[in-house]
């Protein structure tokens, strides 16, 4: 599963209409589409599911890069020069036909160790799994968990499928790391959704007064799992522990004051979710434009941290209470 044969195989149809496809099918497994998703289920859907599902996701990307780190091994691209480059600034390393050479076969040792070296002393992605299959898996089997809707159901296996046949057409990915991915991302949405559904952590998690500060064991694991978790996340991931906490803190913050009712014309859902956008995207440009003013060295943890925190931080809790300040929001006790 580890050969460049299926890829290659499926580059030999290539044409520019079908590049163009699968390129966009790729960009469907990038952050900004799952930061999409998420914000429209938020703030527009079910502000409870919105928070689960990405929490879900964030979870999801901190075990696959746990995961890749672990496995560190390489993608096709890396491995065998007939594999084509279609976009992309990937090292070539300048071996030819280096897969596997069977189908349950492995690589090389002199590759394995080579690549790996080489990852020691630069920025380097590995392959196994894939981080778009196995995000994409958890995206769209959460949706058509927490929906149950017929159209979801049905386009969740067709939207994996083709994530993980872009991947390999791309050359990004060998036929083991998209199964592989979606595997693990089938693990990890249901014991995610087992602990949150079957031991009714749905119903735990929105309980007011859990978030009222207390020396009581429910308040202090909650406080823990929310803000302490993240923060020691930091010193392993600082962007993902940073997203992580600035969704989990704006939502302890937005819970002690009351959750928002979801109810609401159309037309007020689309100024939520417009709103939340535009402020994400206007504190980004002004705090990396504070950063870059300052001459700090962006590549800081702290800083790193910080880039990822204060828009998603923000613009959270600044939507729902201008939300509920133009009425586009009330309270679900004031219903």
């Amino acid at each position: 599963m580890f050969q460049t044969e299926p890829n290659i195989f499926l580059q030999s149809f290539r044409n520019d209409f079908l590049t163009f496809f699968m390129r966009f099918i790729t960009t469907l497994g990038y952050e900004p589409f799952f930061v999409m998703v998420c914000v429209f289920v938020l703030f527009s859907i079910n502000f409870r599911k919105g928070f689960i599902l990405t929490n879900i996701i964030i979870w999801i990307v901190i075990v696959n890069i746990f995961l890749k780190n672990l496995f560190a091994l390489p993608r096709p691209l890396h491995v065998d020069t007939n594999v084509l480059r279609f976009y992309g600034n990937y090292p070539e390393f300048g071996f030819v036909s280096k897969g596997a050479k069977s189908f349950f076969g492995f690589f090389d040792e002199e590759v394995i160790n080579y690549i790996r070296n080489y990852a020691k002393n630069h920025d380097f992605s590995f392959g196994f799994p894939s981080g778009h299959v196995m995000c994409t898996t958890g995206l769209w089997v959460s949706l058509s968990l927490f929906f149950q809707k017929k159209l979801i159901i049905i386009f969740t296996p067709i939207i994996i499928i083709l994530m993980a046949i872009s991947r390999m057409y791309l050359g990004r990915h060998f036929l083991a790391d998209v199964t592989g991915s979606a595997i693990f991302g089938l693990i990890v949405i249901f014991i995610l959704y087992y602990i949150y559904i079957i031991f009714k952590l749905n119903e735990k998690l929105f309980d007011k007064e859990l978030y009222i500060f207390k020396l009581k064991p429910k308040n202090l694991v909650l406080f823990s799992y929310l803000i302490i978790l993240p923060l020691i996340l930091l010193f392993f991931q600082a962007k993902i522990a940073g997203s992580l906490l600035a969704v989990n803190l704006s939502f302890y913050i937005i819970s002690i004051k009351g959750l928002p009712d979801d109810h609401g014309t159309i037309i007020n859902r689309v100024f939520r979710v417009s709103i939340s956008i535009i402020l994400y995207f206007l504190i980004y440009i002004i705090l990396k434009s504070l950063i870059k003013l300052s001459n700090i060295n962006d590549d800081l943890l702290i800083i790193e941290f910080i880039r990822s925190f204060i828009p998603i931080f923000s613009a959270t809790v600044l939507t729902y209470l201008i939300c509920l300040k133009t009425k586009l929001y009330k309270l679900e006790n004031d219903k």
